[in-house]
C-alpha cells in the first residue's frame, strides 16, 4: 500500500474528486482573473465618469495590487497553518463582498480603498487554489494539470474584455463591476460542499483520520489508509524558516525576481493597453476586444507550455518564453495602427508572457514542498504582485512623460529578457541545489 499522499495520487488514475476539485478551482481562478482585469478593461469608462485623469487612474489599479500583495504574504502562510481550503473559501467570499461594494464607490478615494481591500482577497486565493491542486494531480501531469487550472485566471481576464465590451455600454460601468462580485458568492457554497481539504494539512493537524479515509478512498479505493500511512511531522515551527530551509535561499529569490519581472510586464499590458489603443484611433470596444486577445493567447500558451514543461525541464522552457516576448513586444510596437497582423502579434506576446507566468506558478507549485507549497506560492506570486503595482503606475508615469505607443513597447523588451536569464539561471541544477526530475 502507498505509503504517502503523493505516491497514492501517481498509482491510480484520476478520480471524480479530483476532477471535481481541480473545475472547483478552476472557476475560482476565472472569477479572480475577470475581477483583477476589470479595472483595466473598464478604464476608459471610469475615467470619463469620474472625471480622472490617467496619473489619478493609475492610483485605482496601484491600490488593488498593494490589497493583492497583502493577502498574498498574509493569507499564504495562514492556508499551511490553518488548512488551504478553508482559506481559499474565506478569500473568495472577501473578495466577492468587497468588489460588490466597489460598484457604489462615489469617487476616487472611495474607489481606490475597496480595491485595496478586494486585492487583498484576490491576492490569497488564487495561490490557495494552485496549492491545492498541486497536491492533488500526479507528478506525470503536474505541470499540464496546474497550468490547466491556472488557465482559469487569463480565460477570466479575457471573458472580462468580451463582457466589458458587450455589458458596459448597456448597463455602464458600476454595473459590470456589481455583476463580478456577485458571480464569486455562487462559488463559495460550491467549494464548501465538493472541494476536499489538503491531505498534508490533515495529516500535520492530527486527529482527522477519518477525514483522510474518505478522501484516499474516493481516489483510490483504499479503505483504512490513514493506518498505514507514513508519520508526517505537525507543523511546530515556523512556516517562513522551513520555506527558506527546505530550498536554497538564491533560488527561491530568482524566482521571485522573475515574478516581479514577467507580472509587472502583464500588468503594464493588461491596464494600458486599451487606453494606448484608444489613442491610436481604437474605440473603446476595439481595443478591449484587442487586449482580450492577450489574454486569449495567455490561456492558450499556458496550456501548450504546461505540456511542454512536463517532457522538458520547466525552466528551460519558461526561459525560451519570456525571450520570446521581447520579440513580440518590439514587433508590436512597429506595426501600424490596425494592421491585420497586430492581433496576432498581441495573441503571441500574450501566449509568451502570459502563458509563461502562470507556467512559472505552476512551476512553483511543484518546486516548493508540501509543508510550505500554499506558502511558497503566495510569496512568489506576491513578488510578482508588487512587480503588477510597479508595472501598472510606471504605464501611467511613461504616458506622463509623453512617450509613445511605440516606445513603451520597444521599452518592455529589456524586462523580458532579464526574466528568461534570471528564470534559466535558477533551473540550474548548481542553483537548485537538488535533482532535477529533466
Amino acid at each position: 500500500m502507498e505509503s504517502n499522499f503523493p505516491s497514492l495520487v501517481n498509482a491510480h488514475r484520476l478520480s471524480a474528486l479530483q476532477i471535481t476539485l481541480f473545475a472547483v478551482c478552476f472557476l475560482v481562478a476565472a472569477l479572480d482573473g475577470f475581477d483583477v482585469a476589470l479595472m483595466g478593461f473598464l478604464a476608459p469608462a471610469i475615467r470619463k465618469g469620474l472625471h480622472l485623469g490617467a496619473p489619478e487612474l493609475a492610483s485605482v489599479f496601484g491600490a488593488g495590487q498593494f490589497g493583492s500583495v497583502a493577502g498574498a504574504l498574509i493569507i499564504g502562510p495562514m492556508a499551511d497553518r490553518f488548512g488551504r481550503k478553508r482559506m481559499m473559501v474565506i478569500a473568495t467570499l472577501w473578495f466577492a463582498l468587497m468588489t460588490i461594494r466597489s460598484a457604489y464607490a462615489p469617487d476616487l478615494a472611495s474607489l481606490a480603498l475597496w480595491r485595496f481591500l478586494t486585492g487583498f482577497g484576490l491576492g490569497g486565493a488564487l495561490p490557495c487554489a494552485t496549492a491545492l491542486t498541486a497536491e492533488y494531480c500526479p507528478d506525470r501531469k503536474k505541470a499540464s494539470l496546474t497550468t490547466m487550472m491556472f488557465c482559469g485566471f487569463t480565460l477570466g481576464s479575457a471573458v472580462g474584455g468580451f463582457i466589458t465590451a458587450w455589458a458596459e455600454p448597456l448597463v455602464g460601468w458600476r454595473m459590470v463591476i456589481l455583476g463580478a462580485g456577485v458571480a464569486p458568492l455562487l462559488i463559495v457554497p460550491v467549494a464548501l460542499g465538493l472541494v476536499p481539504e489538503s491531505v498534508d494539512y490533515l495529516q500535520r493537524s492530527g486527529n482527522n483520520a477519518r477525514a483522510i479515509d474518505r478522501i484516499a478512498a474516493r481516489i483510490g479505493g483504499v479503505a483504512g489508509w490513514s493506518a498505514h500511512a507514513a508519520a508526517v511531522p505537525r507543523g511546530a515551527g515556523s512556516i517562513l524558516r522551513d520555506l527558506f530551509t527546505a530550498r536554497p535561499t538564491g533560488a527561491i529569490l530568482l524566482l521571485w525576481l522573475t515574478s516581479f519581472i514577467t507580472l509587472s510586464i502583464v500588468y503594464l499590458l493588461t491596464s494600458w493597453m486599451p487606453l494606448l489603443l484608444t489613442a491610436q484611433g481604437f474605440s473603446m470596444q476595439q481595443a478591449s476586444l484587442a487586449t482580450a486577445m492577450f489574454q486569449v493567447g495567455g490561456t492558450i500558451g499556458a496550456i501548450v507550455l504546461g505540456v511542454l514543461m512536463d517532457r522538458f525541464r520547466p525552466s528551460r522552457v519558461l526561459a525560451v518564453s519570456f525571450a520570446l516576448v521581447g520579440v513580440f513586444v518590439v514587433l508590436i510596437g512597429q506595426v501600424p495602427a490596425r494592421h491585420a497582423i497586430l492581433p496576432l502579434l498581441i495573441f503571441l506576446a500574450g501566449a509568451t508572457v502570459s502563458g509563461g507566468q502562470v507556467g512559472l506558478m505552476a512551476y512553483a507549485a511543484g518546486w516548493y514542498p508540501a509543508r510550505v507549497r500554499a506558502t511558497g506560492v503566495s510569496w512568489t506570486n506576491a513578488c510578482g504582485r508588487i512587480g503588477s503595482i510597479v508595472g501598472s503606475l510606471a504605464g501611467g508615469a511613461l504616458l506622463g512623460l509623453g512617450l509613445g505607443y511605440s516606445a513603451i513597447l520597444m521599452l518592455l523588451a529589456i524586462p523580458a529578457m532579464l526574466a528568461a536569464g534570471a528564470i534559466a539561471l535558477q533551473g540550474g541544477r548548481r542553483a537548485q541545489g537538488i535533482a532535477h526530475p529533466r
